[in-house]
């Protein structure tokens, strides 16, 4: 079997998703740390540097600013999320309607 025609494992496909696609808005937050929802890539930084969390939905937080961005997600951004991710976001953007 080649290399070419190996199947991908979902962190592979999570990369490759954000790779192509860009990284969806959902981010989580660490110690100023932010890391792309999806595939968990460090995107930014708020302490050193600035990033503009308004437009995201960040993971276990639920306010109305995370309720409506989860509301306005596409269903290329919902691709390859993580369960517990993709379970938490899904509340939100019920809970938003």
């Amino acid at each position: 079997m080649s290399a070419a025609a190996e199947v991908l494992t979902i962190e592979q496909k999570r990369r490759v998703a954000c790779a192509i696609d860009g990284h969806p808005p959902i981010v989580s937050v660490f110690f100023g740390e932010v890391s792309c929802g999806r595939c968990e890539a460090r995107v930014g930084d708020t302490l050193i540097a600035f990033f503009d969390l308004d437009d995201k939905v960040l993971i276990g937080h639920d306010c109305p600013k995370c309720r409506e961005a989860a509301r306005r997600l596409t269903r290329r951004e919902m691709r390859f999320l993580p369960p517990d991710v993709r379970k938490q976001v899904t509340a939100l953007r019920s809970a938003a309607q």
